[in-house]
């Protein structure tokens, strides 16, 4: 455990959606949502289903609870929000159901009743998208219309359980996000969201507090490391895409690009790098929720990538220049909501940078 206090050291060419008569949309799979932008009317999807918005989650926990979910070594663990937690193997645990070999880009239900995220169990022939109760005790592949889907990056999922937001290819765009509900005992075919997206690639999906909206990475690059990358959003229904912040919200960025946008109890997280007292360091960044320009709530902590918030305002970050950490390892660590001071939860372990799930 290491406590830490402050002052411690080109466009794609997909279908944009179209309106009809009536005002009802039409999204580029075909699907129709009447009427507006904000994702609570229902959708109409190609082969006639109405498909009403998720209801919204229970009230958000204030303090205390919280769990991060993380990849090492091919394996998923789960550990507590807390100062001395002991991570959980959550793959190891599963085997009891259904081995696998290798388990990547995890995800969870706000309230951490359900997990998604890409392996080679339940019958898949390669890494696809499975659904897993949180209490490990069972699970499926997740097959929208039948079809095994290999994400491309972190998926999403509602309380409930039955509404997965998921990245892959098959779309306009080189990479899309998708949604699929379940249906009896199968799931339906997979929706297209990301259909009026003016970028490539649009990955790492994560849901908002509220269930209706989905933030993500959209960049003309496949990695947003590589630049040209932005955060944006849409709605679980396909409407309302639109870019929420970029590289050009603040003078002089020292990257090209945006990554890893969350919504947080007081706004948009993400990570970018511009300039913060005299040098640009790559940070954890705020958007407020009340507007106004990005602040760096992450100063201090040099090097931090990832960020997951929780439901009660702290959040986690992937740190490379904590304290006894010379070698720059991706340390998982719990952040106050202020961002003065955090704890590192896997001191001297190197997380797989591939994004941080984060419920309860």
């Amino acid at each position: 455990m290491v406590l830490v206090s402050a002052g411690m050291a080109a466009p794609a060419c997909g279908d944009s959606e179209g309106e009809a008569d009536g005002g009802i949309v039409i999204s580029a799979d075909g699907s129709t949502t009447n009427p507006g932008q904000d994702g609570t009317a229902p959708t109409v999807l190609p082969d006639g289903a109405i498909v009403e918005p998720p209801p919204p989650p229970p009230p958000l926990p204030t303090a205390g609870g919280g769990h991060f979910y993380y990849e090492l070594a091919g394996r998923l663990l789960r550990i507590q929000a807390k100062a001395g937690a002991q991570p959980e193997n959550m793959s190891l645990k599963l085997n009891a159901v259904s081995r696998g070999n290798r388990d990547r880009y995890a995800g969870a239900s706000l309230d951490g009743k359900w997990l998604v995220f890409a392996g080679d169990r339940f019958g898949c022939q390669g890494e696809c998208l499975l659904r897993v109760a949180g209490d490990l005790a069972s699970g499926e592949a997740v097959k929208p219309g039948g079809e095994e889907i290999y994400p491309e990056g972190v998926s999403a999922i509602t309380t409930s359980g039955d509404l997965i937001i998921f990245p892959a290819e098959g779309g306009p765009h080189r990479t899309d996000l998708w949604a699929t509900r379940k249906q009896g005992a199968g799931w339906s075919a997979k929706q297209l969201l990301t259909g009026a997206s003016t970028y490539a690639y649009n990955n790492m999906a994560a849901l908002t507090f509220d269930g209706q909206r989905v933030t993500f990475d959209c960049g003309e690059v496949p990695y947003p490391e590589g630049g040209n990358n932005d955060a944006c959003e849409v709605s679980v229904t396909g409407t309302g895409f639109k870019k929420l912040v970029g590289r050009d919200a603040l003078p002089n960025p020292r990257q090209n690009h945006v990554q890893n946008p969350h919504e947080g109890l007081d706004g948009l997280l993400f990570e970018a790098a511009w300039p913060v007292g005299g040098n640009s360091p790559e940070i954890v960044w705020l958007k407020p929720k009340a507007g106004g320009n990005p602040t760096a709530i992450g100063k201090e902590f040099n090097n931090s990538v990832a960020p997951c918030p929780l439901p009660d305002g702290r959040y986690g970050i992937l740190w490379l220049g904590g304290p006894g950490n010379p070698s720059g390892k991706h340390e998982l660590t719990l952040v106050d909501r202020d961002g003065s001071k955090g704890v590192v939860l896997t001191p001297g372990v190197d997380v797989v940078d591939e994004g941080v799930g984060c419920s309860d």
